[in-house]
């Protein structure tokens, strides 16, 4: 058989074997690019006339070119994490599986090997084993996977899988036989009947075990699932970084958490808003209170919102409520940092349009907005009509008189022994004052009366925090102001709701960007003022406790800048913006660069560390010019001969010629490793006595020895080359 139709046998075989569990772990994966780049590859190996030789440096590329093609198109087109069971996710199964099928693509552009048909068989094994954890289920709610389930006709995807597993067994059945009689399969020989006996025992065991390890999932399906989350937490420890969980529960018979404390400074958002700070950034929003703790309404139902698919042909989705406002107004953009999680966003309260990478957004009827398969990465876009610090959600816009002012029994005492304090004698009453007057007196009293504290006092012998607050202590946090002002605003009949979010008004040193970090976690009201029917922000907490008071560090600036960078680059190109991605990558760094450089101490700072960097620089190449120059131009020559050749040997053999090992050690690695036959040797050493002789010679080497001892290094490559 010909080379070229050895070559294109041994793609077909590979091809036959990856083809199935590749088109597999696509479907599972509904990413079907992979598929296209691995058809692609394999077209592509058809038109390479002469293979690839083995070696480190073309083996590197290969591994670095996956992975870039893996991470390029993973940042693109992420891969959602449920689409795999617990296991896949610790192995990271979007990261390890293309780029094990690619690395099989890349191994036909090689010389035909037995190797690259078992390393192809074991990349389809490890397509497969990440692909079966996929359940049939999740085809009815997730319509990208609809093309999938047509084209296949199929109704079972347990079907799909052993129709596929079969295809990838036989393959590699074939792949196996055509080998063992291949002409670069080294080790033909006559039937061994213990090896085939030790391969028929191991293919037992192997079913043996696929039963048993089924059996004992069914039967320790819990403890199993245990261990996989023990281990996933064991994969992703948080040390030094660590998460912050936002939940969905307001308990105020507990202090605040002592990661509050000791995180204070923790950057949670990074947003750039026009102009000015965006202030207020909703959250959460709770209805009822009762015993201390805050809780969503009863009749709180999650809505979907409507969207529009791939605006401007990119992966964003753009979501609204009503109608598609588009881009008119200001654009609010916030990027979640790696610390926060949070299964809500935090926006502005007049926020009219989200845009952002997610399949759908689910939204209540008091601002709460839950996403579903996000990618946080990719931040996202608030649309608001214009910028307003201190905007409150608008819906609902017509409340019922008996809505948003149930207060518990127990606290009405106490409340209204507070309004006689607010509303002394001889003032007007609260009845012949407007809704706005009412709540700018129930704010002042606060500010008035009342000191702010992260460490309270607790509350005892179950007495409610509320009236423990306002009788006894006076001090507390922002979540018992916002509570207590929310209670004295519904014993007046004002509508009024329990809002938790961040604050933004910290501005970066770059003017860049605005950040809230953990200390910017707050509590506020926003009440309905009846007789102008609309909604208000009332800030109950005094102003030494609105958490804006954090400064910035000098390294940390430039830290965070970089961090600010790498976080915009990432959801540009999440977001499909890869041009704008390139252009951000550069129009920062040279941003970045630019501010240390104006900075007086950072300037200095690194203007010495590039001048010491240029001076070293110039002191190494004068150097070695200078060694350059005390050698002559036919020594120069007869090195450069030497290193291609220790080039190929190394690749031939690889076994490394170190800096301080002389040519004659290096001859006995060669030796003693036995890669290369002792006659090949004999020819070797020759050459390297011949060199040594010219190369340290009192004399000069003459045109005539230097292009004959040229001719002997070219036939000594070419017999060491074929061996």
């Amino acid at each position: 058989m010909s080379p070229s139709k050895q070559n294109w046998l041994f793609i077909i075989i590979t091809a036959g074997i990856i083809f199935p569990s590749a088109f597999l772990f696509c479907v599972v994966a509904a990413q079907p690019h992979i598929f296209c780049i691995i058809c692609l590859g394999f077209l592509a190996s058809f038109f390479v006339r002469q293979p690839i030789k083995y070696s480190d440096r073309s083996i590197i590329y290969s591994v670095v070119f996956s992975l870039v093609l893996v991470v390029l198109f993973n940042m693109v087109f992420p891969t959602k994490a449920d689409r795999f069971f617990h296991i896949g996710r610790l192995l990271l199964a979007h990261i390890t599986v293309p780029l094990f099928l690619y690395l099989a693509v890349f191994s036909t552009f090689y010389e035909p090997s037995a190797y690259t048909i078992g390393f192809s068989s074991t990349s389809s094994l490890i397509a497969l084993l990440f692909s079966g954890d996929y359940r049939l289920g999740a085809y009815n709610s997730n319509i990208d996977q609809e093309f999938f389930h047509n084209l296949l006709a199929l109704n079972n995807f347990n079907i799909f899988f052993l129709i596929t597993a079969t295809s990838v067994v036989v393959m590699m059945l074939i792949a196996f036989y055509l080998v063992r009689k291949a002409p670069y399969h080294k080790s033909r020989r006559k039937i061994d009947w213990l090896k085939h006996l030790c391969y028929s025992a191991a293919v037992a065991v192997a079913i043996l075990l696929t039963f048993g390890s089924l059996f004992m999932f069914k039967s320790f399906k819990k403890e199993l699932r245990e261990l996989e989350n023990f281990l996933i937490k064991a994969r992703f420890p948080n040390v030094g970084n660590p998460r912050i969980m936002f939940s969905n529960n307001i308990d105020l018979n507990s202090t605040i958490k002592a990661d509050r404390k000791k995180n204070s400074r923790m950057i949670i958002l990074r947003v750039v808003s026009p102009d000015s700070p965006p202030g207020y950034l909703r959250g959460q929003s709770y209805q009822n209170y009762a015993a201390g703790r805050w809780k969503v309404g009863n009749d709180e139902i999650e809505e979907y919102c409507k969207s529009k698919l791939n605006i401007n042909k990119l992966a964003l989705t753009a979501f609204f409520i009503d109608k598609d406002p588009g881009k008119k107004g200001d654009a609010v953009t916030i990027y979640p940092s790696s610390a926060c999680y949070a299964d809500f966003l935090f926006l502005p309260g007049n926020t009219e349009r989200i845009e952002m990478v997610s399949d759908r957004l689910f939204y209540t009827s008091n601002g709460v907005f839950s996403p579903k398969a996000w990618e946080s990465d990719a931040g996202y876009t608030a649309r608001v009509p214009k910028l307003d610090q201190f905007a409150s959600f608008g819906s609902p816009k017509a409340v019922s008189p008996t809505k948003y002012i149930e207060f518990p029994a127990e606290l009405n005492s106490i409340l209204s022994s507070i309004s006689d304090e607010i509303f002394p004698e001889g003032d007007k009453l609260p009845a012949e004052l407007s809704d706005r007057k009412i709540t700018e007196k129930i704010r002042d009293f606060f500010s008035s009366n009342f000191t702010y504290t992260l460490e309270p006092e607790a509350p005892k012998n179950g007495e409610d925090p509320l009236e423990f607050f306002m009788t006894k202590s006076r001090r507390g946090h922002c979540e018992l102001f916002a509570s207590s002002a929310a209670m004295l605003l519904r014993k007046h009949e004002i509508p009024c709701r329990y809002v938790t979010g961040m604050m933004c008004n910290s501005e970066h040193p770059s003017g860049q960007y605005y950040v809230s970090r953990l200390g910017d976690a707050h509590a506020w009201v926003e009440a309905y003022i009846r007789d102008e029917q609309k909604w208000i922000i009332i800030e109950a907490t005094p102003a030494s406790g609105d958490g804006t008071s954090h400064g910035w560090g000098f390294f940390e600036s430039w830290f965070d800048r970089l961090k600010y960078s790498l976080n915009k680059i990432i959801a540009d190109a999440r977001r499909g913006y890869i041009a704008r991605a390139i252009l951000t990558t550069f129009s920062e760094l040279f941003a970045f660069f630019g501010n240390v450089i104006s900075n007086p101490i950072g300037g200095t700072i690194f203007m010495g560390s590039l001048l010491f960097l240029i001076w070293r620089y110039r002191f190494r190449r004068r150097r070695s010019r200078h060694l350059k120059l005390t050698l002559s131009k036919e020594i120069i020559q007869l090195q450069k001969v030497l290193r291609k050749l220790q080039k190929k040997i190394i690749g031939k053999t690889a076994i490394l010629r170190t800096s301080q090992m002389s040519l004659e050690d290096w001859l006995k690695e060669l030796r003693s490793s036995q890669k290369v036959p002792e006659k090949q040797l004999a020819k070797l050493a020759d050459l390297l006595n011949d060199y040594n002789r010219l190369r340290f010679s009192t004399d000069k080497i003459s045109l005539q020895n230097l292009d004959s001892w040229k001719i002997q290094a070219q036939q000594t490559t070419v017999c060491l080359l074929e061996f």
